[in-house]
């Protein structure tokens, strides 16, 4: 017969499983980068828009400085670059931590992996939010957030 273990013995509750954090964090990092790849093809707007803003957003698009070697950008040419990597940054991050979830790698190797998470989504947490508006700052706080989370929780895994 399977013996029952009632919520109050010896069982973890929600927010000590591993499993929960590190899943949020997954799911977290996917939905930024769906989240951000759809705000990439967004416009802004033209009605409303001031005359300055309408300024500033035609020149972001249609000046373009020579950069050499063939090279002709404009603004919008960058800032579409960076907005395509940060998406490709939190795929490639979800799925790196989806699969090693799936391997099933030991809890040492977990807390190696997330203390470097940690540190790079918290740079990166830090710039959007000195750089950024509210999303980005909200789904890369939470990001971190649940990062620490799965850290903390993996030293109860081992």
């Amino acid at each position: 017969m399977h013996k029952e273990i009632s919520p109050n013995q010896n069982q973890p509750n929600m927010f000590n499983r591993f499993s929960f954090w590190i899943w949020g964090t997954i799911v977290l990092q996917w939905f930024t980068a769906v989240l951000h790849s759809i705000g990439q093809f967004l416009a802004p707007e033209p009605e409303s828009m001031d005359e300055k803003e309408k300024m500033l957003i035609d020149l972001m698009a249609n000046f373009k400085k020579d950069f050499g070697v063939g090279y002709v950008r404009s603004t919008d040419d960058f800032v579409f670059a960076l907005g395509i990597s940060f998406t490709l940054f939190c795929l490639f991050a979800g799925f790196v931590n989806w699969w090693l979830y799936k391997k099933r790698i030991s809890a040492e190797v977990w807390r190696g992996l997330l203390v470097i998470q940690i540190v790079i989504f918290g740079i990166t947490f830090l710039t959007m939010h000195f750089y950024t508006f509210l999303p980005p700052v909200v789904c890369t706080g939470l990001i971190f957030l649940f990062s620490i989370g799965a850290y903390i929780s993996s030293r109860k895994k081992a």
